[in-house]
């Protein structure tokens, strides 16, 4: 569900320009942001982790009514990106802190390196906002290396992040069988006590 609704939002921010800006800015960032924080919340589930719903949504409302507030109130295009730049990065580093916090068998390795994709991913985003709100940028592609970086890097974690994302549910799936399995020898095991 989570990357449906980051793919809807990326498509409708390539639309900029050749639809109204409350559909390609506004429309778009509250699926991507939404997105994001779904994806984020399901890692935390996949590393046993609690899910912040309140605080999450509280984030994501926040960066909505800024976002509309820099696009329709006063018009900044940097601190729009400052606004919708945050909630991911603080997404992305409350989940690969929780990610390498994990003390289970299966999952510790495969979260080690999404918590090290997230934290790459945060940086790469800090780097581009930081770079469009010096520059004040008023453009959405600005050609400085700092915003393509951030364009590579998230194009890199999405292709990992997937794989990560189908070994997450590989393992998941390991240990309900492994679990079963425990489940059935206890089960024979009670089964002979009680023939005796």
């Amino acid at each position: 569900i989570g990357s449906a609704m980051v793919a809807t939002g990326a498509l409708l921010l390539g639309l900029r320009g050749t639809v109204p800006d409350m559909v390609s800015v506004l429309l778009a960032q509250c699926f991507l942001l939404s997105g994001w924080m779904t994806i984020s919340f399901g890692s935390l589930t996949a590393a046993e982790n609690r899910v912040p719903w309140r605080a999450g949504v509280v984030i994501l409302v926040v960066a909505i009514v800024g976002c509309f507030w820099f696009l329709v109130v006063t018009p900044d295009f940097s601190l729009r990106t400052v606004v919708t730049s945050v909630p991911p990065i603080i997404f992305d580093i409350y989940v690969a802190v929780a990610c390498l916090s994990y003390r289970g068998n299966y999952r510790k390795t495969t979260l080690r390196v999404l918590a090290s994709l997230l934290l790459m991913s945060a940086a790469a985003n800090c780097l581009k906002t930081y770079e469009i709100y010096i520059t004040d940028a008023q453009e959405l592609f600005v050609a400085g290396w700092e915003v393509l970086q951030f364009y590579v890097v998230a194009l890199i974690s999405s292709i990992v992040g997937t794989v990560m994302y189908v070994l997450l549910a590989v393992h998941h799936v390991q240990e309900q069988l492994d679990l079963e399995l425990v489940q059935h020898k206890r089960h024979d095991e009670s089964l002979k006590i009680a023939a005796m």
